[in-house]
């Protein structure tokens, strides 16, 4: 009985670090993605600056990089970029904020739910019962070496009935904490379960968004200098 309850506790803890993890992953997506977007056009911005820094050197010197289009064109590349990039910037908003109610929300009040005090007061209880029923089963093996008397007798049958009582206590709550980890773990699973089909479902679009921006984009990438200036 002991071996499966340290089981059932390892598990408990188990499956409190798997919450914790799922909370910390389902916070954190979103604001990766968000970066990773913010990055590129911080980037594109940082190019740019560098492209309007004073030209040192003649123009034999400039043809000797060798970049597949001039610089010209590779500057109005990445404003053309840049400004699909900040129009979709605005859009993923409300894909962010979708996710945070749907998704980071309720695997957050989900995890809260099953660290709430009914458990851990139920698992807190159980080593006092254990105690009593071990210090009850001690009295009664030296009881039962003990003078066949009348005070013996007495205190063996109170011994008795108290170490019932107990073991009656031990079990009662071992199915409760069964039964209360089993609900938390049930409700649980059914929110992760929708939170991920919420994630799945908020970040497709959020990454929709970031293709349809590519796409408008791609049909300007490589276009040659003419093409450029008139693009422009």
């Amino acid at each position: 009985a002991e071996k499966t309850y340290a089981r059932e506790v390892q598990y408990f803890h188990d499956f409190e670090e798997l919450l914790d993890s799922m909370v910390k992953a389902a916070s954190s997506l979103v604001t990766q993605l968000d970066d990773a977007f913010r990055s590129r056009v911080d980037m594109d911005e940082v190019f740019l600056a560098i492209c309007e820094l004073p030209r040192q050197g003649t123009k034999e010197d400039a043809d000797k990089l060798e970049t597949p289009v001039s610089m010209e064109t590779m500057i109005i590349e990445v404003e053309i970029r840049l400004d699909a990039d900040m129009n979709a910037e605005e859009l993923l908003e409300p894909y962010s904020e979708q996710y945070e109610k749907t998704v980071a929300k309720p695997i957050a009040d989900m995890d809260k739910m099953f660290k709430t005090k009914t458990l851990r007061d139920l698992l807190k209880q159980r080593p006092k019962i254990v105690s009593s029923v071990a210090a009850y089963k001690a009295k009664q093996d030296k009881l039962q070496d003990a003078k066949a008397n009348g005070a013996n007798i007495k205190r063996k049958k109170e011994t008795e009935t108290k170490l019932r009582d107990e073991e009656e206590k031990l079990e009662k709550l071992d199915r409760q904490v069964i039964r209360t980890f089993g609900v938390y773990e049930s409700q649980c699973s059914e929110a992760a379960v929708l939170a991920m089909e919420n994630a799945y479902q908020v970040v497709n679009k959020l990454l929709e968004q970031v293709s349809d921006t590519t796409d408008d984009i791609a049909p300007h990438i490589g276009m040659d200098d003419e093409a450029a200036r008139e693009r422009r």
